[in-house]
């Protein structure tokens, strides 16, 4: 009926087969490529698509590209001949693929029974690897100029009449090795050449220039590209709704995740998408579904905050339309040499996408570019710094350059990146998530109205941080304090809030001390205390140095507590509402 049982093994056959295979893939790497790019090659999807788009760009006109879909491989692939592979290729591992292998397995679900007598399992971690042991050898046999496998997936190119007696050389694995070309889902492509006139390419599906794919990625611009861009825009309008049925905090992490850029990397370091008009409209979607998520509303520069790496005072809502660039520059980048060596007999061009590419960002390279930066993060950085700049520009109050400048300070993101797991204290109600986001990308949080404490309230919220009758200050601190003891004792140091007995003129006790030595002997006591970033004791310097204001507290705070008894060591923690700590 079209399905296909996947074996989930148990738990330690699991974990020795990914032991087993770490060892066979770090060994087996000069065995396999360049032909087969799909096990024990690092970036070898992405090498084998832009290799292709070079052989398709400089193929003559009398050449074909075909690329070749076996029906159900793994699943058909005679086990005796996968055994044998692995007792010649790498007989370490062949003890344990024996006992996997030797005798048909029955996988069970529920009160049904499948006794699972071909292939490797689906759900093996060895199962790649032993699929491709076999096959190697046929892709070692094939005489056409370009010879390429992703595990199942094959593409051959070359003259037609040496692509044609590949392809029956491969129609023939049916005996040996159990494999069945899936003729109605081959693909065919030429300038000239009809598929018709060659029998073995009669019924593949013929495709023209601009409908080329490979490995889910399209090869050029064109329909295909439009299409995939189309799907994704789809995929992701139907997400937006349903994430905005879960709480926000749970939405949040799964739009940056899982939704964002991530789902399009793929296709932005494979396929030439940069300056394509979805990219912008899939930017658009990803601002309006954060916006419903958290309810909240964002003009252009906090926008282009949001849009930042939370390092850099972002949410890590990366935009597509600024990372397609850098990702497809990255991936040919680092894939430039397997690129050489899959094309060693083909006639090829320069990459022009690459060049153009390169052209339009003639003024944001990264500052070293010879070697070419493999690591998308180069290509990334000087966007990354340029957008900043541009926000930075649009900032005229100290309040807003505080703001960023706390906001890109180490840990003060942390939160974001925090998985909600309520056991752990670190659920966010939908409010907490609005105010925080808000204050991070300077948001208007409330309308504007007077406070009972006499003083004006701004849209921006910052006045409940400091207002000496905001309800709720000792809880939080409370709060606060239980956290740094609950992880002391998560540390097995025993500790004790607010220890009576140390020496004080005034009486009062710093929040804890342990009750074991900390450091050299000597105990350890603290004292924990929250300052606002842009209070305006401390603006005048946070706006140029992040972090100043949580220093100057800590400061404060060790003098307090300079009469200590010399048993204890004294450590202040210092928070600043806007994320900074000392």
């Amino acid at each position: 009926g079209g399905l296909r049982p996947i074996a989930i093994g148990y738990t330690l056959r699991r974990v020795a087969a990914k032991c087993a295979n770490r060892y066979a893939v770090n060994k087996l790497a000069p065995f396999f490529a360049p032909l087969q790019v799909g096990i024990a090659t690092p970036a070898g999807c992405e090498a084998a698509v832009h290799a292709a788009r070079k052989y398709v760009t400089a193929m003559p006109q009398d050449h074909v590209f075909v690329k070749l879909d076996f029906s159900n491989a793994f699943n058909s692939l005679h086990r005796d001949v996968m055994l044998q592979s692995a007792y010649t290729v790498i007989p370490e591992i062949y003890s344990f693929v024996h006992q996997s292998y030797s005798s048909a397995s029955v996988l069970k679900f529920g009160s049904f029974s499948i006794s699972s007598q071909l292939g490797p399992q689906q759900g093996d971690p060895l199962g790649p690897l032993l699929f491709c042991l076999p096959l190697q050898p046929v892709l070692h046999s094939l005489t056409s100029d370009l010879r390429m496998g992703y595990l199942d997936d094959l593409s051959l190119g070359g003259s037609p009449d040496i692509v044609a007696k590949d392809i029956e050389t491969l129609a023939s694995l049916n005996s040996s090795l159990g494999l069945n070309l899936n003729l109605n889902k081959c693909e065919f492509y030429s300038p000239s050449v009809m598929a018709s006139n060659y029998p073995s390419f009669s019924e593949f599906q013929c495709v023209d220039f601009e409908s080329l794919t490979l490995l889910g990625a399209a090869l050029f611009k064109g329909s295909a590209l439009d299409s995939m861009l189309q799907a994704h825009c789809k995929a992701l309008e139907s997400a937006i709704d349903d994430l905005c049925q879960l709480p926000a905090q749970s939405s949040l992490i799964l739009l940056r995740s899982s939704f964002g850029a991530p789902k399009l990397s793929h296709v932005l370091r494979c396929s030439p998408c940069q300056d394509h008009t979805m990219l912008a409209r899939l930017d658009e979607m990803m601002r309006e579904g954060l916006e419903r998520i958290i309810n909240i509303s964002l003009n252009k520069h906090q926008w282009m905050q949001a849009s930042l790496p939370i390092r850099d005072g972002g949410l890590g809502l990366r935009r597509v339309s600024s990372l397609a660039s850098s990702a497809y520059l990255a991936s040919a980048a680092c894939t430039l040499e397997l690129q050489s060596a899959i094309l060693t007999k083909c006639t090829t061009v320069p990459d022009a996408y690459f060049e153009e590419v390169l052209a339009a960002r003639h003024d944001t390279l990264p500052s070293v570019i010879d070697p070419l930066p493999v690591k998308q993060g180069a290509w990334d950085r000087p966007l990354v710094d340029k957008d900043k700049k541009s926000i930075l520009a649009s900032m005229s109050n100290p309040v807003d350059r505080a703001r960023m400048a706390a906001a890109c300070f180490p840990h003060s993101g942390d939160w974001l990146t925090a998985l909600p797991i309520t056991s752990c204290g670190l659920c966010i109600d939908n409010e907490g998530v609005r105010v925080a986001v808000g204050l991070r990308l300077g948001l208007d949080l409330c309308s504007p109205h007077m406070c009972q404490c006499g003083d004006a309230v701004s849209s921006d919220g910052h006045h409940g941080l400091v207002c000496r009758l905001s309800k709720g200050r000792s809880i939080r601190h409370h709060a606060i304090n239980d956290i740094i003891w609950r992880s002391l004792q998560s540390a097995d140091v025993p500790s004790m809030k607010e220890p009576s007995g140390l020496l004080r003129t005034d009486g009062k006790r710093p929040d804890g001390a342990t009750l074991i030595p900390w450091s050299a002997g000597r105990y350890m006591a603290w004292d924990a205390t929250v300052v606002h970033t842009c209070a305006a004791s401390y603006l005048s310097q946070t706006a140029i140095s992040a972090g100043s204001a949580a220093e100057q507290a800590a400061v404060r705070k060790t003098a307090k507590y300079a009469l200590l008894p010399a048993t204890h060591v004294f450590v202040p923690i210092a928070f600043e509402t806007l994320g900074p700590v000392n």
